[in-house]
């Protein structure tokens, strides 16, 4: 009856053991179980045995996510059976607590590691028995694992492995050799030692011709030698973004690398202090392409660290300046800005190196800045926004089409060259547009003006500013407040403006000490609305804000005792015409022989011949320029009546 008894004890035990788990559902299932309750008499322990390092797991291929999240779980599973495993996904994601002994494990069948051991924090056991032979993907295997050393990697086969994706990202105390790794099948290598800070083993010896993908491989990294990576055969690299991101002391020469099928660099060198290497000898393999390349060089020691510009004819700057040769505006080589997008990223550029011909957007826009060809462009909203020191010639500029100039030369204080020149017809807004431009003071006078809605703030500031602008017409002006605050030179008879859609004069002239200009006649224009403080601290006579009771409205600058006699202003403006020295408005046209004689067979029947005209020639000295027309319109009459009466 003893062994009877002693058998019986032993059947819960017995039965246990025949439970086996046949797929990775049951097993995640009955490891929540546990996990909730890992004592011993519960009934999945009843069903499947206690401790947990007891379970038949041997028939399961997919252990996705047995441990997700299991942050205080730390038991003894050595012994389980593994040698049907396919998947180990997710297996100790997060499980922060665990650190067992698991090198007995059979993998020899797994395929697929992804996040494995993610920021199992605790981690940190010897792997060296692992069978890694079948492992294709092991990306972010150990990320975040920042006690695991990487003991025993050093003697895995990663010959099948394509994806390295953030395998050791912020692995911080790895340390393990990896230099006799085969990487040769790796295609994805992006942030795969991102942030780590103690390998150092040499990198000369992987072979990377197979790997499309380097973005952040090393970004954030400290502890290589990174001069191993000159050897490295990357044709096939595609994405190289951040690559060297932030790691500060990387400076090697990269320039033999072919990265011919290179879609994007953006950040590749950002913040690696000391990178200064020529790349130039890039130039060729990225001609004519249109590659991302945002703050490629920002932070470096590189000569130039402008963004790279691609065109048919130039590459650059890469590092260095690439012998850049700027664009020749007068000929017609130079390319307009086809978007406003374009136009404010070139401007961006110009000024990291506005007075180097070999800056970048001069090879495609030209150079000094007031070539280009500004005819397409809307917005010129911030242009020259904050530019302390930039005075350059911009009379050449065509702004036909602009319609917002907001805050265009808002703190450009050493600004002070003509625009007399340009066409402001299509204008809109002017806010703050010479807004503390403290050296402003050219003649605007001749501006068309019609258009414009807002002139706020415009010349709030521009303490040298005193040019007349008595004939702008400013029918359709909504809110001129704050316009000549602080304007304390300005001090033109404005009298004959119409006013009479403005809104708002709130501090118009506030602080425009030289202003005492009577502006009596708004008085049947200006409305009421908002016209606090339009004189506060001006040179009027009576700085007082308008009373709208009284008739007429008084005061305005002075004390108004009786209509005034200023009409509004029906004058047209046109502007002044463009230099002779500009080059031509469309750019990129092209170029005919206009002295070539005319072609009989393109001539269409009954259509007369073009003739030419010749060049005028100068006038003597002391003759007169009456005497030379005519008997230039006398040489043109006596060959035209010829030609007609022959075609006749």
């Amino acid at each position: 009856m003893k062994w009877f008894a002693a058998a019986l004890a032993l059947l819960p035990l017995a039965l246990a053991q025949n439970n086996c788990f046949t797929n990775g559902t049951e097993l995640r299932d009955a490891v929540i179980q546990y996990l909730n309750n890992p004592v011993e008499g519960t009934p999945i322990t009843e069903t499947y045995g206690y401790p947990i390092g007891s379970w038949c797991v041997g028939q399961v291929t997919d252990f996705t996510d047995i441990f997700v999240n299991a942050v205080t779980f730390n038991e003894d599973i050595s012994k389980w059976d593994m040698s049907n495993a396919t998947t180990i996904d997710g297996m100790f994601d997060r499980a922060a607590a665990f650190n067992q002994d698991i090198s007995g494990w059979n993998l020899s069948k797994v395929t697929s590691m992804i996040s494995a051991f993610d920021n199992a924090v605790a981690f940190n056991q010897d792997l060296s028995s692992w069978d890694t032979s079948s492992v294709q993907n092991m990306a972010r295997a150990f990320r975040g694992t920042t006690n695991f050393t990487g003991q025993g990697l050093s003697s895995w086969d990663v010959s099948n492995v394509q994806t390295f994706n953030a395998m050791f990202h912020s692995a911080t105390s790895a340390t393990e050799n990896l230099s006799s790794w085969n990487v040769a099948a790796a295609t994805d290598m992006r942030y795969m030692f991102f942030r780590t800070t103690s390998f150092q083993f040499d990198l000369s010896t992987w072979d990377v011709s197979n790997n499309q993908l380097f973005a952040y491989m090393f970004g954030e990294s400290s502890g290589f030698d990174l001069s191993k990576v000159k050897s490295w055969s990357v044709s096939k690299g595609t994405e190289f973004d951040g690559m060297f991101k932030l790691v500060e002391n990387f400076n090697t020469d990269l320039s033999g690398w072919d990265v011919s099928s290179a879609v994007s660099f953006s950040e590749m060198f950002e913040g690696a202090t000391s990178f200064s290497q020529n790349l130039c000898a890039w130039e060729d393999s990225l001609l004519g392409r249109d590659l991302v390349t945002s703050d490629m060089f920002i932070e470096t020691a590189c000569e130039s660290q402008l963004d790279v510009m691609f065109t048919s004819q130039y590459v650059g700057p890469l590092c260095g300046l690439c012998q850049l040769t700027p664009c020749d505006a007068a000929r017609g080589e130079c390319q307009c800005f086809n978007s406003d997008e374009d136009f404010h990223r070139a401007v961006q550029d110009y000024f990291r190196a506005p007075n180097n011909q070999q800056n970048p957007v001069a090879a495609t826009y030209g150079y000094p800045i007031g070539n280009w060809c500004t005819t397409k462009v809307t917005s010129m909203a911030n242009t020259f926004r904050f530019q302390e020191t930039f005075n350059e010639d911009l009379a050449c500029w065509n702004t036909e089409n602009v319609v917002d100039m907001t805050d265009m030369f808002r703190n450009a204080i050493a600004f002070d060259q003509p625009l007399d020149t340009w066409i402001t017809s299509k204008v809109e807004t002017m806010t703050f547009m010479f807004g503390d431009a403290a050296s402003f003071n050219q003649d605007l006078g001749m501006w068309d003006t019609s258009n414009v809605v807002d002139m706020q703030s415009m010349f709030a500031g521009a303490s040298n500013f005193s040019a007349d602008l008595s004939m702008w017409n400013v029918e359709k002006l909504t809110s001129a407040s704050g316009m000549f605050q602080g304007a304390s030179s300005f001090a033109a008879d404005l009298c004959s403006w119409n006013v009479t859609n403005v809104v708002s004069t709130m501090q118009m002239f506030s602080g425009a000490s030289s202003y005492n200009s009577s502006l009596c006649a708004w008085g049947d224009r200006i409305a009421g609305d908002s016209v606090s403080n339009m004189f506060e601290s001006s040179g009027c006579s009576n700085t007082a804000d308008p009373d709208f009771s009284s008739r007429p409205i008084s005061p305005l600058c002075t004390h108004c005792t009786e209509a005034a006699d200023c009409p509004i202003s029906a004058q047209m403006r046109s502007p002044t015409s463009r230099p002779s020295s500009c080059p031509p408005l469309e750019q990129n046209f092209v170029r005919q022989n206009m002295t070539a004689a005319p072609n009989p067979a393109s001539t269409p029947t009954g259509v007369p011949p073009v003739v030419p005209v010749p060049p005028v020639a100068p006038s003597p000295a002391g003759s007169s320029s009456s005497a030379f027309g005519r008997r230039d319109m006398l040489w043109m009459t006596t060959v035209g009546l010829a030609l007609l009466t022959s075609w006749l």
